[in-house]
């Protein structure tokens, strides 16, 4: 019997495959391995020994351990197959041996960071041996996906290895990219594939390495989550939805793992949901943005998603099902990457009520068996009834409960970030509570709550003028008058607010209430600039600069400012919990709809861009992008899109407002048209117009409801033509439009002299306001009885038979 199959007698299947994090436990473990492999393995835990302090290399140190030493049983059994993978566990090696002679305790940043780079290296490495081991023909399968072989690709891994080890040598970093194992397709067929900009993107949607865990904390779960990833087979579930309580710290844990992947190339994509920021985060479009993120990331799901969706009806379609069939399974079907592929989509429970995130809920529940087994969907959320109802555990998905951190090792991390974020006021605090005892204090009121440590050391950081560090933690403890004795996040706001703001001041309380209120009621953050052109040039100052523990922003006047957590506005809009600050933002959304026209009224205009010839196409005008931002500002920008959400979510009489309605309808429709189509937001001037005539349905002037019904035809008759040449809005759109339309009556003979528009032809708008041309076939079209919906079509295809 050889060495190598004697070796392998002495294995237990159960410590290969379940490794714990602790090297020391493992190798100890390994010890009866008498092997080639063995050597690597000890060399990787004495450098993890000697670089244990430095934090950001030890997720990629634990998972390169936990790869090879999962992977190096199976290979053991193939040692006669090919001496190949042998030549590169043999340069892991040297090159390790290559860190310890460097001494790496002793090692400069410039070292520190090519030995960095060194361990992201060996992950890469780890996951290519880790698939040859588990897969037999897997060298034949390189070859028919357009590698030149295993030889080749292992060359590159070597040659890499072998410029780190210079690099090391000579202390200088290296400036190349990691050697990975994708499979790429030639740049030349990229030019076969279609533009995919229409299909919808959410810009913000990426994690934020400001949000990330703080190094060194959160090491257990962090590496957990990352050996999920890494992990192969068909026993492996697809999806981990990570639940916990708000301000347990689970958004901090997906933004760090989801950085540590994006550093190894391995990140597909990433979507943090924001209640803050609603309209443009949302679940219509996730799986888009998934998708285009996903091309980015590799060409070839390029071109497979080309292909899927080569119908424009399809890119843009706004069905959540469809969406993550045609971007998500169909083009990930045709990938042959080795090694994972994360996806990470972050505070689930923030992108809409239970009705706006069912079609997520259902695709995430049920349809993900059908994905490659190596791409992996880590989702974080509250553990909100409907989403444990539809995420309970099953074949390709599991929980992973926060509460199940250990205790101690909760208030660990917490006690770590504590000292840290304080480190700038600490002997300050040292004179109250002697020895460090304030840490202590801090972790203990946080009762676990990763944000309530978060938001109290905020609160005692930025104190005022005329406060002090020691005043803030006694107010964050409770310990001054008036303070509330209610632990948890509650209390925490209470306290803060409470010693921010008097109660008994009603102009101080008003203040507050209706700055809040702007702020929770906003469809997208505004800046304190934006805050005080809403309040009508009111300064809001006074309020924010006292928030700045609970707020994001306020240090600027131009930054967005929303809650820094969710518990927050949670705690402002529940009135039980609130009580005196409680913030009612339905009765807010009529002062935000007025705002609004009332911006529109001093900011609209004819030709706000200044164009000048009407026979250029908008995307053809030079510097259009300069124009827009100079001449339409932030706030006229928000109220164009969102005047109507704001108006028609007004519960209580709605006469009072009719008169500003008419006004705007009659004065400066057109010119609102202009803006959105300026803006590119086509979508906005039909479904804005549809909400409108819905809520002027009721207790209306009847002026007002068929000037109302007119200008959604006229919008859904030019809306397109109109997105692409502004100016034709006047021209074309006027002229055209029939004789009886009370838009065009209302605004012909206005713009009559300016572009001399003739009297037209049509007396009444066409029976036909749209045509949907499909390449199936139509067998059916079901008719609503309210006239909201046109129709609903089923398709199927006929099949000849030959006989």
């Amino acid at each position: 019997m050889n060495r190598t199959a004697s070796a392998m007698q002495h294995i237990n299947p159960s410590a290969i495959m379940t490794v714990p994090g602790d090297l020391s436990a493992a190798i100890t473990m390994l010890n009866p391995i008498v092997s080639p492999w063995a050597p690597l393995l000890e060399k990787i835990k004495l450098v993890s020994d000697a670089m244990d302090t430095i934090a950001e290399i030890h997720p990629y140190m634990n998972m390169a351990w936990t790869i090879l030493s999962a992977a190096h049983k199976t290979i053991f059994a193939q040692a006669d197959r090919d001496d190949a993978v042998h030549s590169l566990w043999d340069s892991l090696h040297d090159m390790y041996q290559c860190i310890l002679e460097a001494e790496p305790l002793k090692a400069n940043d410039v070292q520190k960071e090519d030995i960095h780079q060194m361990v992201e290296q060996t992950v890469e490495c780890a996951q290519f041996i880790q698939h040859y081991a588990l897969h037999p023909n897997f060298g034949k399968r390189l070859v028919k996906n357009i590698f030149s072989g295993t030889d080749s690709r292992i060359s590159g891994f070597t040659k890499r290895i072998k410029d780190l080890k210079r690099a090391l040598k000579e202390k200088t970093i290296l400036q190349t990219n990691i050697c990975t194992m994708r499979i790429e397709k030639e740049l030349k067929e990229l030019a076969k594939t279609i533009n995919l900009n229409n299909m919808p993107y959410a810009k913000g949607a990426k994690y934020q390495t400001e949000k990330q865990c703080l190094p060194g904390t959160r090491t257990e779960i962090i590496d957990e989550i990352c050996n999920w990833v890494n992990q192969q087979g068909d026993q492996v579930p697809n999806v981990m939805f990570l639940s916990g309580v708000a301000g347990s710290g689970k958004s901090a844990i997906a933004h760090t793992v989801a950085h540590i992947f994006d550093k190894m190339k391995r990140l597909g994509s990433s979507f943090c949901f924001d209640q803050s920021n609603a309209t443009t985060l949302h679940p219509g479009v996730l799986f888009s943005t998934i998708a285009r993120d996903l091309v980015d990331f590799d060409n070839q799901y390029h071109l497979s998603l080309s292909a899927a969706v080569e119908k424009r009806t399809t890119r843009t379609t706004a069905s959540i099902t469809q969406q993550f069939e045609e971007f998500i399974r169909k083009p990930a079907s045709q990938l042959r990457l080795i090694g994972p592929i994360l996806i990470v989509i972050d505070a689930l429970d923030e992108s809409g009520d239970e009705d706006k995130r069912e079609g997520i809920l259902s695709v995430l529940g049920g349809k993900f068996p059908g994905l490659p087994g190596n791409i992996r969907i880590l989702v974080t959320g509250h553990p909100e009834q409907d989403i444990l109802n539809a995420l309970s555990p099953s074949k390709h998905l599991f929980i992973k409960e926060m509460s199940s951190i250990e205790s101690d090792k909760a208030s660990y991390d917490i006690y770590q970030f504590v000292k840290n974020r304080l480190q700038g006021v600490q002997a300050k605090l040292d004179k109250r509570w002697p020895n460090g005892e304030w840490v202590n204090l801090i972790v203990k009121k946080s009762d676990k709550l990763f944000q309530w440590a978060f938001t109290a050391c905020e609160f005692i950081r930025k104190y005022k003028s005329g406060q002090t560090p020691v005043q803030q933690l006694e107010i964050v403890l409770g310990l001054l008058p008036n303070s509330t004795k209610f632990n948890g996040l509650d209390g925490l706001y209470k306290n803060i607010l409470t010693h921010s703001f008097e109660v008994g001041d009603a102009e101080s309380m008003r203040s507050f209430k209706s700055v809040m209120s702007t702020i929770l009621v906003a469809l997208r953050p505004f800046s304190a600039l934006e805050l005080e052109v809403i309040h009508n040039d009111t300064d809001v100052q006074p309020v924010i600069s006292f928030l700045g523990s609970v707020l994001t922003g306020v240090a600027t006047n131009t930054g967005p400012i929303q809650p820094l957590h969710i518990s927050f506005r949670d705690f402002l809009t529940d009135e039980e919990r609130s009580v005196e600050f409680y913030v009612d933002v339905n009765c807010h959304q009529e002062y935000m709809g007025l705002a609004c026209l009332r911006i529109m009224k001093t900011g609209l205009c004819f030709n706000i861009c200044e164009l000048e010839n009407p026979q250029v196409f908008n995307d053809k005008v030079p510097h259009l992008k300069d124009h827009i931002s100079q001449s339409i500002s932030s706030h006229l920008s928000y109220a164009c899109q969102y005047w109507m959400n704001h108006i028609t979510n007004i519960v209580e009489e709605k006469l009072h407002i009719e008169e500003e309605i008419k006004d705007f309808l009659h004065i400066r429709l057109l010119w609102w048209l202009e803006v959105l189509s300026l803006l590119n937001n086509t979508s906005a001037m039909t479904k804005e117009l549809e909400i409108l005539v819905d809520w002027t349905s009721v207790s209306f002037d009847p002026v007002i409801k068929t000037f109302t019904q007119d200008a959604l035809k006229f919008v859904r008759a030019f809306a397109e033509a109109v997105t692409q040449n502004t100016l034709h809005l006047y021209i074309s759109a006027l002229l055209w439009s029939p004789i009886c339309s009370p838009v065009a009556s209302q605004y012909r003979e206005k713009y009559d002299a300016k572009f001399k528009i003739y009297k037209p032809n049509l007396i009444h708008w066409p029976a036909l306001e749209k045509t949907i041309v499909t390449s199936s076939q139509m067998f059916s079209v079901a008719l609503s009885l309210d006239g909201k919906l046109s129709g609903v079509w089923k398709f199927a295809t006929l099949l000849r038979s030959e006989e």
